[in-house]
């Protein structure tokens, strides 16, 4: 709920990427306000909530069990490919932001490398 506050950090950051020029209108069915919204998570840190998860999950103790863990750093493939990683007002951050917002990915998106730690 944080994040749908008016001045929060991801709506900062996302008007940066998509400034509203004039007042939208009220009508939830607007484009630029569902754009917006379906733009925030793109914008939006993840880590704390896959990290909660881990730790609820108790992922730490399934390595006895089964013989494998999270890998610390992925080597494969990035753990969240589908993140920003040019800040706004770089060269090519907007064209980042576009590429993402109109490919179909949310940004929410994690690969989990693991390794093997007994045979």
């Amino acid at each position: 709920m944080a994040r749908l506050a008016e001045l929060s950090p991801t709506t900062k950051r996302l008007l940066k990427y998509l400034p509203f020029h004039g007042m939208p209108s009220k009508n939830i069915y607007d484009p630029r306000i569902i754009k917006f919204n379906l733009a925030r998570s793109i914008v939006a840190n993840y880590d704390y909530i896959f990290d909660r998860f881990v730790k609820n999950a108790e992922l730490s103790k399934f390595e006895p069990l089964i013989g494998f863990a999270m890998k610390e750093k992925n080597t494969i493939v990035e753990k969240w490919p589908f993140r920003l990683k040019l800040q706004p007002g770089q060269p090519g951050a907007q064209e980042e932001f576009d590429r993402l917002l109109s490919g179909g990915v949310s940004g929410k998106e994690i690969y989990l490398e693991w390794k093997r730690t007994r045979m």
